[in-house]
C-alpha cells in the first residue's frame, strides 16, 4: 500500500547559543540541508494536494508532506524563508491561546525544565515545595498513584522526565498544576506576556505565510490532552475556540486537527466529525 511520508517539525531556531537553555530543536542550518535532501529526491506536495491524494486514493508514493506544529515565530523567521527558497509549501498547526499573550503550559514546561539542565532532582523539589505553597495539604501519594500511568519512558527522553512533565501537563488537578507552573515560569523568565509576544505567530505572520502558499490547520485552544477530557463540552470548547480563530483570517478547505502528543479516544473523533473536520493527524512511534 503506497503512502504519503509526513514529517513533523517544533522547534526550528538557533539552538546552540538560542535564548533559552537546554531548548530542544532544529538547527536552521540543518533544516535547510533537510529540505534540499528532500526537495531534490522526493515530492514535497502542498496541503490541498496532499488531501485530494488521501481522499482520492491517489497516491504515488514519493509524496511528502511538511508540518509544522505550535504556532512558533521560528516558523516564520527561519522555516518560512527557507520553504519559500525552495519553493515548497508546508502546513502550520496552531493553538489560538498564546494569540491571549500566555505561554501555553506544554512550553512552559520545556523552558523551566530546560533552564535547570533537566536536573530532575532540582526540578522535582522545585515543584514540590510549589505544590505545597498553593496548597498546604497536598497530597504526595496522589503522585505516586500516578506513577503507574506515566512513568513511561519514549525515544526523546526518560522515563521520570516523562513521568513529571505529563504530571504538570495533565495528571495533577489543573489548578494547581496551572498556578505551579506559571510561579515558577514567572520566577525565572519574567511576565509571561512578554515571552509569549516573542515566541508565537501572531496573526500578521499568519496572513502573510498564507498568502504565500502556506496552509493552516488546527491544534486546539491550548494545547490539551483531548483523550483525557471526559466532559465532551470542553472538548467541543478546545476545537471550536480554535477554528473561530482560524477562520476569522484565513480559507481552511479540508479542515483538519493535529492531535496534540498525538491523543485523541472515540469522543475526540466524534466531536471532530460532527464539527466538519475530515482529516486528523496522529503520531505512531516508530522503531
Amino acid at each position: 500500500m503506497k503512502e504519503i511520508k509526513v514529517i513533523m517539525y517544533h522547534y526550528i531556531r538557533p539552538i546552540k547559543n538560542g535564548k533559552f537553555k537546554g531548548l530542544k530543536g532544529l538547527e536552521v542550518k540543518e533544516f535547510d540541508n533537510q529540505i534540499k535532501f528532500l526537495n531534490e529526491n522526493y515530492n514535497i506536495i502542498n496541503y490541498d494536494d496532499f488531501c485530494s491524494k488521501l481522499l482520492n486514493n491517489n497516491i504515488q508514493g514519493d509524496e511528502v508532506l511538511l508540518t509544522f506544529d505550535d504556532g512558533y515565530i521560528d516558523h516564520y523567521s527561519y522555516a518560512f524563508p527557507i520553504l519559500k527558497k525552495y519553493n515548497v509549501s508546508g502546513v502550520f498547526f496552531v493553538n489560538s491561546l498564546p494569540d491571549e499573550n500566555v505561554v501555553m503550559d506544554v512550553n512552559k514546561i520545556q523552558l523551566i525544565f530546560g533552564y535547570y539542565d533537566y536536573d530532575m532532582t532540582k526540578i522535582k523539589s522545585v515543584f514540590l515545595k510549589e505544590f505545597s505553597d498553593i496548597d498546604s495539604n497536598f497530597d504526595t501519594n496522589n503522585i505516586l498513584e500516578l506513577k503507574k500511568k506515566w512513568y513511561l519512558p519514549n525515544k526523546f527522553d526518560n522515563a521520570n522526565i516523562i513521568f513529571w512533565k505529563r504530571l504538570l501537563q495533565v495528571g495533577l488537578k489543573k489548578e494547581i498544576r496551572n498556578l505551579a507552573l506559571k510561579n515558577v515560569f514567572n520566577e525565572i523568565f519574567g511576565d509571561e506576556k512578554d515571552v509569549a509576544k516573542d515566541f508565537y505567530l501572531n496573526i500578521k505572520h499568519i496572513k502573510e505565510m498564507y498568502s504565500n502558499g502556506m496552509s493552516f490547520g488546527l491544534h486546539t485552544h491550548s494545547h490539551v490532552f483531548l483523550g483525557e477530557l471526559k466532559d465532551i463540552s470542553n472538548i467541543k470548547d478546545e476545537i471550536v475556540k480554535n477554528i473561530n480563530y482560524l477562520n476569522e483570517y484565513i480559507n481552511m478547505n479540508y479542515l483538519s486537527i493535529n492531535y496534540p502528543y498525538g491523543n485523541y479516544d472515540s469522543n475526540v473523533l466524534d466531536v471532530a466529525k460532527s464539527l466538519g473536520i475530515k482529516i486528523g493527524f496522529t503520531t505512531e512511534w516508530g522503531g
